[in-house]
């Protein structure tokens, strides 16, 4: 699994790469990608690795030749460890790695290494967020803008967007998964960018957009608008249509020790709870 997970980062800097074939002209190991030479005692005092908050969960879509996008979440640890899940939107494929990183000379990018496969691309370390870079360490240049190569860091308790939201309760009534059925843990996730809704009724997969009368934070107003879903029967799955019509008939929600909350004016139609690295 690990190195199907190299080959795939690969395969998306390359994807990425050959729309320009252009490359920044920094390597990975340069003070600045601005030229500009720090001393050594200036990057050790000033560095992300000792000047940011960096240790949390990441998350965030990058492109995919293949599929609607890979939606990227990352958990960088204060031991340098790290566990990263990939989800193939629309083709139900995820891939999980973990193992440790390691930072670059001047403290401000990371790359997974991966024992007996090497290591992979570079991250920029930011505050709040990882900008994916190439293997070389210099930005992805292509027709897309950087910033679709951004992961932004959660906030585990307050934040309604860019994390998963599992299923918990639905009209009141307790949701749980027979896995001996191969059915999936329903979910959703909404994306600022783009204002998109994906996920997965535990059936079939669900997406659309929604909106949003807040500052994405713990309560506001919330509409989900064009929700469909992919046509499988699945066995043991019998709350799949109460589930999308809470979607349709949600015009807020509120989120209170990461437990999301969907409703209609006064009445609480789901419940969820935030799912990370799964």
């Amino acid at each position: 699994m690990r190195k199907e997970i190299i080959l795939i980062m690969m395969f998306v800097v390359a994807f990425a790469s050959c729309n320009t074939g252009k490359q920044s002209g920094n390597s990975g190991n340069n003070n600045s990608d601005s030229g500009i030479v720090m001393s050594p005692e200036f990057i050790a005092e000033h560095s992300s690795r000792s000047a940011v908050d960096w240790a949390g969960v990441y998350k965030g879509m990058i492109p995919c030749a293949d599929c609607e996008g890979i939606d990227v979440e990352i958990q960088l640890n204060e031991d340098n460890s790290y566990k990263m899940v990939m989800n193939y939107l629309g083709k139900n494929a995820t891939f999980n790695d973990q193992g440790f990183f390691e930072w670059d000379e001047t403290g401000g990018k990371v790359r997974f290494v991966v024992e007996g496969e090497g290591v992979g691309n570079w991250y920029r370390v930011g505050e709040n967020n990882l900008l994916m870079l190439d293997a070389d360490g210099n930005r992805i240049e292509n027709n897309f803008p950087p910033e679709i190569y951004m992961l932004e860091k959660i906030d585990l308790d307050f934040v309604l967007i860019n994390k998963n939201w599992k299923l918990i309760e639905l009209n009141g009534k307790e949701i749980s998964v027979n896995a001996e059925s191969g059915n999936e843990v329903p979910f959703l996730s909404l994306t600022k960018d783009n204002i998109r809704v994906f996920g997965n009724t535990g059936c079939n997969n669900l997406m659309g957009y929604f909106k949003v009368e807040s500052d994405y934070g713990d309560k506001g107003k919330l509409e989900f608008l064009q929700m469909v879903t992919t046509r499988m029967a699945c066995r043991d799955v019998n709350y799949e249509q109460d589930f999308l019509k809470a979607l349709e008939d949600c015009n807020n929600y509120s989120i209170i020790n990461d437990t999301l909350s969907l409703k209609k004016d006064g009445e609480l139609l789901a419940k969820f709870t935030g799912m990370y690295l799964q």
